[in-house]
Parts: C-alpha cells; sequence; structure tokens
C-alpha cells in the first residue's frame, strides 16, 4: 500500500509556501522480518536517497525524469522533516535530530520509540480522537523537551476530533473507531483534518525556517489550539484562517523514469534473485 500518495495533502500546502516536498514510501522500511534494517536506519537511507535525487535534479541530471525548470532551484542543505504515527516518532528520534541542515521537525499523532532532545523547532498535533496513539500522542514527551530548553520552539497542538487513519487518504476514516475513541466528542471531517493539519505544518515550517520570533498559526474553524511550551521561548498564536483545500492524489499528474537508482551490490555478498528461502545455502537470503 503507497501510504506516501495518502499524504499529499501535506505536500500540496508546503508546496505552496514555496518548499521542494517530498512524500517517502517508507513501508518497505518495516519489513524487519524480510532482512530489512530497523525502521529508524531504513527511514534515514530513504531520505538519504531521495535528498541524492533532489540534489541531482538541482545540478541537472534528470535521471530520465520530465521535471522543466527543476534546475538550480533545490536547496538540500537546509531539511525539514514532518512524519505522521511511525514517521511522526521517527523524526522526534535521534537518527532524525542528527540529520545535517535539519531546521525543523512537525510529528503528527507520533508513535514514539527512540526520542532526542531536539535543538531545532518542533511541532506536534495531536488528535482528540486518535484511535490509535491516542489523544495525548507526543505529549508528554514534548514537555520534557520544553523542560530541557534545548530547543526555543515545542509547539504542542491539539486537533479537535481528529482521529488516526483518517489523517492519510489511502486508509480507512475508520469514523467508527474515532467515535469510539472519544465517546461523546464530535469527530472531524476527515477532508478538513487534513487541510488542517497541512495548512499548520506548512505555517510551522515556513515560520521556523525564517527563525520567526513570533509564530502565527492558521486554526481552520477552530480545528486547532495550542502553544509553546518552552517557558520564555516565543509565543505561538492561532489566527482563524479558511479552508485551502488539497488535489486528489490519484487526480495529480505524475513523472516516471525507467532508471533505478540502486547502490552497488558488495563485493562477495550473496543474493537470492529466486524469491526461495531455501535457495542460499544455510538457510534466508543474505
Amino acid at each position: 500500500m503507497r501510504l506516501d500518495t495518502g499524504l499529499s495533502h501535506a505536500v500540496e500546502a508546503l508546496t505552496r509556501e514555496g518548499f521542494v516536498a517530498v512524500s517517502v514510501d517508507v513501508v518497505s522500511a518495516q519489513a524487519a522480518w524480510a532482512g530489512e534494517p530497523d525502521s529508524g536506519r531504513g527511514y534515514s537511507q530513504l531520505i538519504d536517497a531521495h535528498l541524492g535525487l533532489l540534489a541531482d535534479l538541482n545540478r541537472g541530471v534528470m535521471h530520465g525524469l520530465r521535471i522543466p525548470g527543476v534546475k538550480g532551484r533545490i536547496d538540500t542543505g537546509r531539511v525539514g522533516l514532518v512524519g505522521h504515527s511511525r514517521g511522526g516518532g521517527y523524526v522526534l528520534s535521534g537518527a532524525a535530530a542528527a540529520r545535517p541542515g535539519l531546521f525543523a521537525v512537525v510529528a503528527v499523532e507520533p508513535e514514539l520509540s527512540d526520542t532526542a532532545a531536539h535543538t531545532v523547532p518542533v511541532l506536534t498535533i495531536r488528535g482528540t480522537c486518535d484511535e490509535d496513539t491516542g489523544p495525548a500522542a507526543g505529549q508528554d514527551w514534548m514537555k520534557e523537551l520544553a523542560m530541557s530548553h534545548s530547543t526555543r520552539v515545542a509547539v504542542d497542538a491539539v486537533l479537535a476530533g481528529g482521529g488516526h487513519a483518517m489523517l492519510n487518504t489511502n486508509l480507512d476514516p475508520a469514523l467508527a473507531a474515532a467515535a469510539q475513541a472519544c465517546p461523546g466528542g464530535a469527530v472531524a471531517d476527515p477532508a478538513a483534518a487534513r487541510d488542517q493539519v497541512g495548512q499548520l505544518g506548512a505555517a510551522f515550517m515556513a515560520q521556523a525556517l525564517r527563525k520567526a520570533t513570533h509564530y502565527t498559526l492558521p486554526t481552520v474553524d477552530g480545528q486547532i489550539t495550542g502553544r509553546n511550551l518552552v517557558e520564555n521561548g516565543p509565543a505561538a498564536t492561532f489566527r482563524p484562517a479558511g479552508g485551502a483545500g488539497y488535489t486528489d492524489p490519484l487526480a495529480i499528474r505524475t513523472t516516471t523514469s525507467g532508471n533505478r537508482l540502486l547502490p552497488a551490490v558488495p563485493k562477495g555478498l550473496k543474493i537470492n534473485r529466486t524469491g526461495d528461502m531455501g535457495a542460499v545455502e544455510g538457510g534466508p537470503p543474505t
């Protein structure tokens, strides 16, 4: 399942702010049972690969892709990371914090595992009807981050009625599960929630890149509330904003390439190309 295309709302909102935005297919990084690296390492490698491709495009090396006007317009020296669920947990991790050029991270309903004392601005968004990671996802860690004063910006934002699955268009909105997660609470419209998350994340990224001394962030129909948890840090206030909408990922024009950007096979490594788990002597494929 291509979960990356289901986050087109975040990508489109970022492009409106002038960012080059890429949604990375990280599902393969979860397949630890198949011999893939741990997910954190896998995510880092996938991001490295995409940054390498973007750097090539900036130099005019197109790898068969048809993207007019891209040469000289991509700055891979400054990187912001946005993640939802496990991806949200990753952007809060030590592996993400160590990335060169990192200027901000946005974690949406994060599933936490490894975390780090980030030194860049951090935004977390948690849904009050989150049926998976829960309505307090990341809240305690954000309080710890704020108390550490390693960063001056640790904005904890709450999405009223936000469920977990509804924030990815390729997942079942799971409205019944979201309603069960907050008895008596109104569940948000999935499209409205996605638009809100996209706008909020993009505005935060843009202001973090400019090193804003005051964050003015959009709340669409009052869906979002929150504040900077860092005492004496830059204030974060929310202004009313209208819906911006986004394009259904199935309607987005795509450009493809026949090239496969793969690393060279290490010398001496035995590769099983048959799919037969017993094809390599001694057990599973190397």
